[in-house]
């Protein structure tokens, strides 16, 4: 998929980066908040226990469109369900037609960069009284304009309170906490967290794409695997159907085949970086691990999904 980036809204100063996934959603408002279960009714897994969480540090996801993960959000009295994409740097955003309901005063601009870094678009940054999510209560919000109307917005690792979360798809649950973990759980696999200057929210981590030693975003916006046309010629990776096929991609010790990954400029990200990010993992990776990111302790820790 696609990424979102910015360039700093002229009134605001404050950086909006790259450009999230470019893929399809489905907006849910108000009244399907009343439908979802609260995750304090839903079994915990044992991971809550292992990795400390308390009950008040969890929330629920649901699986949206192509099962990727929806938080709740609210903006002042409205309710929505949006994507949960760990590769959005840009902040909170909406797309046009919500933010044309609720006539929130404008106070910028932002340009929305491709993968190269190149400019595609330019949209409106709107200050809100107040949103709440995962639990708090932000006053005078900035949220920027979402040019793609069939996906309601997305919510970046940005909203996340504290230092650690955890997301589990198959439990439907993310917790958050700004506890330190005192210890790694037995069935856990760390690796370290790659560091980014320019987004230091950003999830980074080595892996190993048959064989070869990749830097690998971890990006739930991401239905499909994708990865930078470069690998793809370097590794003589083969077509399948419209993407690639990689027949290995390592997690640490966990392996994973991709039948269809796609193949999407990955360079702008972070011209920092070296080497530069040439994959992201996207949630049909992501739905098979129990994923922690410990951005205080440097760590990402993995657990793979026992299937029921």
């Amino acid at each position: 998929m696609g990424r979102r980036s910015g360039r700093p809204p002229t009134s605001e100063g404050a950086a909006l980066a790259r450009r999230a996934s470019a893929v399809l959603g489905v907006l849910l408002t108000a009244g399907l908040a009343a439908a979802g279960a609260r995750a304090w009714e839903v079994q915990q897994p044992a991971w809550v226990a292992d990795l400390e969480y308390r009950a008040s540090e969890l929330f629920a996801v649901r699986p949206g469109y192509l099962r990727m993960p929806f938080l709740e959000v609210a903006v002042g009295d409205s309710i929505y369900w949006l994507l949960f994409d760990t590769g959005n740097m840009v902040g909170l955003t909406l797309a046009t037609p919500l933010l044309d309901q609720l006539r929130l005063p404008e106070v910028g601009r932002w340009d929305r960069l491709d993968a190269n870094g190149r400019v595609v678009g330019r949209f409106r940054t709107v200050r809100a009284p107040a949103v709440r999510v995962l639990g708090r209560t932000r006053t005078d919000q900035v949220i920027a304009e979402f040019g793609d109307a069939q996906l309601g917005g997305l919510v970046g690792p940005d909203a996340v309170p504290g230092s650690r979360f955890t997301l589990d798809y198959e439990s439907g649950l993310l917790a958050v906490t700004s506890s330190s973990l005192v210890a790694v759980p037995a069935d856990f696999v760390a690796l370290p967290l790659t560091r980014s200057e320019r987004h230091p929210r950003l999830i980074l981590v080595s892996g190993r794409v048959n064989g070869r030693a990749t830097l690998m975003e971890l990006d739930t916006g991401a239905s499909r695997t994708n990865l930078d046309p470069t690998l793809v010629r370097e590794l003589h990776i083969p077509q399948a159907g419209d993407g690639v096929r990689l027949e290995s991609l390592a997690l640490g010790p966990y392996v994973f085949t991709v039948p269809s990954a796609k193949i999407n400029p990955k360079a702008g990200i972070d011209t920092t970086l070296s080497p530069p990010i040439q994959l992201a993992v996207g949630s049909d990776i992501l739905r098979q691990v129990v994923l922690t990111v410990d951005y205080a302790g440097g760590q990402v820790l993995l657990r793979r999904v026992r299937r029921r």
